[in-house]
């Protein structure tokens, strides 16, 4: 597929998505570059709850609160979903590091884009180092971005370069958030608890069903 009829489909299509960002407040950070295949700043969001997960299965702390939001109409966003994808970045929006390594600008990615994607599927793909018999790519310059790939983004998730002219804010931030009580677990929300479960697990499962049927905290 050429990159701009991917721009195209993404538009109609991603518009209509809603993202996730755990914080205690919407933030519209523009990004930076930092030189590790991730944008530092932005606007970050995930599609569930693959954050929030990450954050509990390796005891680092998040915001129980969130808030959702979606591209707003026209938003050009890049799908990362496969190596391909990846090194099209890599060859196409560089930035030099002082060692002369070369990684993937961002900024320079947002003069074509508003934001950033990645996949099930590209985090599967490129979590790990990656190999490429692309000649141009054989040069050690591209040694540590081939090395590092995507793995710094920890789990599928999007990057908005520009927020405050690309994302329209649709939940303000509630809590979710599962707690223990006493002996038992419970979902803690804005109009009290519900439940009283024997695991994490089985509140969890819970606060998930209620939050896809419409609840909202």
């Amino acid at each position: 597929m050429s990159q701009w009829r991917q721009i195209v489909e993404n538009i109609f299509r991603e518009s209509q998505v809603t993202y996730r960002t755990y914080a205690d407040k919407p933030y519209l950070n523009d990004i930076e570059d930092n030189f590790m295949n991730k944008p530092t700043r932005g606007l970050w969001g995930c599609r569930d709850d693959s954050w929030k997960e990450w954050c509990e299965e390796n005891d680092f702390g998040y915001d129980p609160h969130y808030f959702e939001w979606k591209l707003k109409p026209g938003s050009k966003l890049y799908t990362v979903n496969n190596k391909n994808d990846f090194i099209y970045l890599l060859k196409n929006y560089q930035a030099e590091s002082q060692d002369g390594s070369i990684f993937i600008s961002y900024l320079k990615l947002a003069k074509d884009y508003d934001a950033i994607e990645l996949t099930q599927n590209g985090n599967i793909h490129l979590h790990y180092s990656i190999k490429t018999d692309d000649p141009e790519l054989q040069d050690p310059k591209y040694r540590k971005a081939l090395m590092i790939a995507m793995n710094t983004w920890d789990v599928p998730s999007i990057c908005v370069f520009n927020p405050s002219k690309t994302v329209d804010i649709i939940e303000e931030p509630v809590e979710e958030n599962t707690v223990k009580q006493s002996n038992s677990w419970t979902n803690k929300g804005k109009e009290g608890t519900h439940g009283k479960f024997k695991t994490k697990k089985q509140a969890d499962a819970q606060r998930k069903a209620m939050f896809a049927n419409g609840y909202k905290g």
